[in-house]
């Protein structure tokens, strides 16, 4: 089950899945009338579905964190796929240096399988035979540490770390260390230490991508989506929709990306779609280079902490919020996003639950990133399928047809182990 929906963000930051012709796709998590949760974007209305059991897998597209993070939300385990494993053919394009599809599942070794499915691999043997983690190495990019106060410089208002998230972590690395793996912190354990890098080392390089993968998209998306609508192969004569101006003069596109779209298709040069996106991203963004250096730098961190395969971070450093109130949105921030980035795969993974309320009568979900080079992938598969054997979550979304039945139906996964 997929969504074609966008990851719109709230007042820049944080995100939905919105689409013009549904909505906001709501977090199975609220109480109906009350907790109006976010599902996180843009492949939400597939995690929520899931998380729901209306469906036992889905698909989902990756571009900026559009996997991992309603993966998180919905408690479900999703997987950002190695940049070209999985066939792009009937995917919506965004952006052809970040796009990766890839599965969604309750259950890590049902993701493993579709995967396998999608990209034509042979994963799942060997990975779902997985007991323990001995010989991993793992890197705990420690940036959500309690921050002082108040803070030598200052931080964006948005930047919120609840304490929480950060007990879930720890009680996550405790599991894995439990499992066999080593667990070392990076980043300077010190709060202080940690605050600086953050600042001087971390938030300028995420800002600089950030920068160029904004500018990248905006003049990218006309090339993509003319290219994908004009296919003769995927829609006939009569298709309404040829080109990207026609989605541009769509009364049901939302006026904010009616602008994007328009100012690529009239890009004052009067350049192809192609030329434009070439020009703005690999020219003056300079999108390669970019990511070249970011690469490199977390590279050095993976061998700062004694050569690990890969990073932990909980997927955000808050839980979902609630669409329906007024306030400062959480600023999506950290790993998560860096792993698009780079250009790497991340596995997510559930790995708790907030405190019950009223408005989340069962907590609200967090999920654990795992995100590492290409090379590293069967490793971190291999973390999540023992992760979750370790946690067992058994907490269904309220007012599902799951929870009607035997609970433990929940955490059942529809494959042989």
């Amino acid at each position: 089950m997929a969504q074609l929906a966008e990851g719109w963000p709230r007042d820049a930051t944080g995100s939905t899945s919105a689409s013009e012709v549904g909505g906001a796709a709501m977090n199975p998590f609220g109480a109906p009338g009350v907790g109006n949760y976010t599902t996180d974007g843009s492949s939400g209305g597939s995690a929520a579905a899931l998380s729901a059991g209306l469906a036992v897998v889905g698909t989902g597209s990756d571009t900026g964190g559009s996997i991992q993070g309603p993966a998180s939300a919905n408690n479900v385990v999703g997987i950002r796929s190695p940049l070209g494993a999985i066939p792009e053919e009937g995917e919506l394009p965004s952006f052809y240096k970040q796009d990766a599809p890839g599965p969604m599942a309750r259950r890590a070794r049902d993701a493993v399988l579709m995967f396998d499915v999608l990209a034509k691999t042979n994963y799942y043997p060997s990975v779902s035979k997985k007991r323990n983690l001995a010989g991993q190495k793992l890197c705990y990019f420690n940036i959500f540490e309690p921050v002082p106060q108040p803070p030598p410089a200052p931080l964006p208002p948005n930047f919120i770390v609840d304490p929480e998230a950060l007990a879930l972590t720890n009680r996550a690395i405790e599991i894995l260390r439990a499992a066999g793996a080593t667990v070392e912190r990076v980043i300077p354990t010190d709060p202080m230490a940690a605050l600086m890098f953050l600042q001087t080392q971390v938030m300028p390089r995420f800002l600089g991508m950030s920068a160029a993968r904004t500018t990248c998209l905006t003049a990218c998306e006309a090339w993509s989506w003319d290219t994908y609508f004009a296919d003769p192969t995927r829609f006939g004569p009569g298709s309404p929709v040829r080109s990207a101006k026609d989605i541009a003069a769509s009364p049901l596109l939302h006026p904010d990306f009616k602008a994007r779209l328009n100012e690529a298709i009239n890009n004052p040069g009067g350049l192809s779609y192609e030329a434009y996106c070439k020009q703005k991203c690999d020219v003056e963004a300079k999108y390669d280079e970019q990511r070249t250096e970011l690469q490199s730098a977390l590279r050095a961190l993976l061998a700062s902490g004694g050569n690990c395969s890969a990073f932990i971070s909980p997927t955000w450093s808050f839980f979902p919020f609630n669409q329906s109130q007024a306030g400062i949105t959480p600023l999506e921030f950290g790993p998560t996003v860096m792993g698009p980035y780079a250009g790497w795969p991340s596995v997510v993974v559930p790995m708790g639950f907030s405190t019950p309320t009223a408005a989340a009568p069962k907590g609200l979900p967090l999920g654990l990133d795992i995100i590492g080079p290409p090379e590293r992938f069967r490793g971190m598969l291999e973390v999540a399928v023992v992760f979750q054997d370790r946690l067992t979550l058994v907490t269904n979304p309220p007012g599902t047809p799951l929870t009607k039945a035997d609970p433990r139906q929940y955490n059942v996964h529809f494959c042989s182990p």
